[in-house]
């Protein structure tokens, strides 16, 4: 949705050859700078291709780990390029949103407000997609069809999400693969594998080792970058001013949370982005 805001409102780009510095100056390219210094090469790449070969179609990709990490860690990087402060307000709470929901789909051992908390996230999510008119039937499925399966799964085996999740099923199956590779060049590989899937499955459930001890990637997911300035830094990303968020305090990140409770973009909102 960013990217192809920016494309949008930038020129377009004719016989482009892969060299962002050779580029004109334009919020596009502002982007590409940041994906590029956040070393974020595999979207950047994918970007690249697009441009070079039709700008009129719809960007997609599909975000692996590493790259969802370093694009949300560095998200607030981005939209601080957005030139209209209130338009720039709804996509700095779209990523914010986006950010937590993506963490909290593959947490597995989770807390009692997790469904709801889940819930109200993907529903904001979906409502400010709707009111900048870029929503679709995968961002309906994930306000609606998500959420009421993740109740289901709590209510069944007291987990998150994180138990069915794409990624979870993708590790499994590399392991097997890895598992597969090796046991071709040595044939004790599966005793070993088997061992270290009933210490992981078994041994230690039933020892009842808390795994609430532990705190796993994807649950630092949304907070990893904050930490980073001790304190310094608001969860949205931008630096505290007088122990203040200047994006979460403004008048335009409240004009957006009234536009999401009302399901409808306020007349302040709609005046604030015509400006």
């Amino acid at each position: 949705m960013l990217l192809s805001n920016a494309n949008k409102n930038s020129e377009k780009l004719s016989n482009f050859d892969g060299d962002i510095d050779r580029m004109q100056n334009s919020l596009l390219k502002s982007h590409l700078l940041v994906l590029r210094e956040v070393k974020a090469n595999l979207l950047l790449n994918k970007v690249k291709k697009w441009l070079s070969e039709s700008q009129d179609k719809t960007f997609e990709y599909r975000f692996n780990g590493e790259t969802s990490c370093k694009v949300g860690s560095n998200y607030h990087r981005l939209v601080e390029h957005v030139k209209n402060p209130q338009h720039r307000a709804f996509l700095s709470h779209a990523g914010c949103l986006l950010r937590d929901i993506s963490a909290m789909l593959g947490q597995v051992h989770v807390q009692e407000d997790y469904a709801d908390t889940l819930k109200q996230k993907c529903r904001q999510y979906y409502i400010i997609k709707s009111l900048l008119g870029e929503a679709k039937l995968s961002d309906w499925t994930l306000a609606y069809a998500v959420p009421h399966h993740a109740t289901e799964i709590y209510g069944t085996y007291n987990a998150g999400y994180g138990l069915i999740s794409m990624q979870g099923r993708e590790a499994k199956h590399q392991r097997v693969k890895a598992y597969i590779q090796k046991t071709k060049r040595d044939v004790t590989t599966w005793p070993k594998a088997f061992k270290h899937e009933y210490i992981s499955t078994v041994y230690l459930p039933l020892e009842r080792c808390d795994p609430r001890d532990f705190t796993s990637k994807q649950q630092r997911k949304s907070e990893k970058f904050v930490r980073q300035l001790d304190g310094d830094q608001c969860k949205c990303g931008f630096t505290l001013v007088n122990q203040k968020c200047p994006s979460c305090t403004s008048p335009y990140m409240e004009q957006v949370k009234l536009s999401c409770a009302q399901k409808a973009i306020t007349n302040q909102a709609l005046a604030f982005m015509n400006k």
